[in-house]
């Protein structure tokens, strides 16, 4: 098959994946700047446990950044095996997008737990009103469907019949 009979879902998630693979790659160089530039501030014992576990990924941003660049590989070879219509791909990159949208859903309860766990921050001063609350509760929520966006177009594409049937174990096109 060639590059332009493939359909044009398949090379859109693929580029997708492999300049997401790019991204996460860049991403992780940032992180390994910052974990060896910056010193690891100490534990603080008796703040909260939203602020504990900050600090736990903050001493822990190396193997962060390090499972970065895993990711960065496993986008880029499943990009390339998906324009090569391997399975393998296609089951990687739908794996990926299901811990993508496990990853939305963690960030959304995190933020919402930190939310409620600081009764002292701007949105509960009465002169606010609920108003401000409301904002940005709605922005917050906007957000995360605009962050598990990619990662749902992409497993309701990779799990249609058509594009299932079109992708096979060899790589080859066709029924099976």
């Amino acid at each position: 098959m060639t590059p332009l009979s493939i359909p044009l879902g398949i090379r859109i998630v693929a580029w997708l994946a492999i300049l997401g693979g790019v991204w996460t790659l860049l991403g992780s160089l940032a992180v390994f700047v910052f974990a060896w530039s910056m010193p690891a501030p100490p534990d603080p014992a008796d703040a909260p446990w939203q602020v504990r576990l900050l600090y736990g990924l903050f001493r822990y941003a190396r193997l962060v950044a390090l499972l970065q660049v895993v990711l960065a590989a496993v986008l880029v070879w499943a990009g390339v095996g998906l324009l090569r219509l391997r399975a393998s791909a296609r089951a990687a990159l739908e794996g990926l997008s299901w811990l993508g949208l496990l990853y939305v859903a963690a960030v959304g309860a995190f933020w919402w737990l930190a939310w409620t766990a600081f009764p002292d921050l701007p949105q509960d001063r009465p002169e606010l009103g609920q108003t401000a609350e409301r904002i940005e509760i709605a922005l917050m929520a906007l957000t995360l469907l605009l962050l598990a966006s990619p990662a749902g177009a992409t497993l309701w594409y990779l799990r249609r019949p058509d594009v299932r049937a079109l992708v096979r174990h060899d790589g080859t096109v066709g029924p099976r």
